[in-house]
């Protein structure tokens, strides 16, 4: 009974987003579900204690969902604020996997896929 209740990991809700996606288009249900679960990493890690790293994860991970419905100006608001988060905490490695994830959506914008 446990397993049922367990939250959909990251992965799975970002395979599912890209399913329905490329099945429908951006629907106003999936819209409106992409909002919730943005809200809701937003609750997880915005008070100040919670540490750097998951705050720069949790933006990298909306700005993947973002590239995926194709909002990249959204998705670039956020990977914009995760470098910045990176920068002036000198985590340098996660600036780098922001700056990567910068060029695959801005690659995807120009027509690549985004994996």
């Amino acid at each position: 009974m446990e397993g049922l209740n367990k939250p959909e990991g990251f992965e799975d809700f970002k395979n599912r987003v890209r399913e329905v996606f490329e099945r429908d288009g951006l629907t106003e249900s999936l819209s409106a579900e992409i909002k919730d679960w943005c809200e809701r990493r937003f609750m997880e890690t915005s008070p100040q204690e919670v540490r750097d790293e998951e705050k720069i994860e949790s933006r990298m991970q909306k700005a993947e969902i973002c590239g995926i419905v194709e909002k990249y100006d959204l998705a670039w608001v956020f990977l914009d604020t995760a470098w910045d988060i990176a920068y002036y905490a000198n985590l340098l490695g996660l600036k780098d996997k922001v700056e990567d994830l910068m060029d695959k959506i801005h690659s995807k914008k120009d027509g690549e896929e985004l994996p």
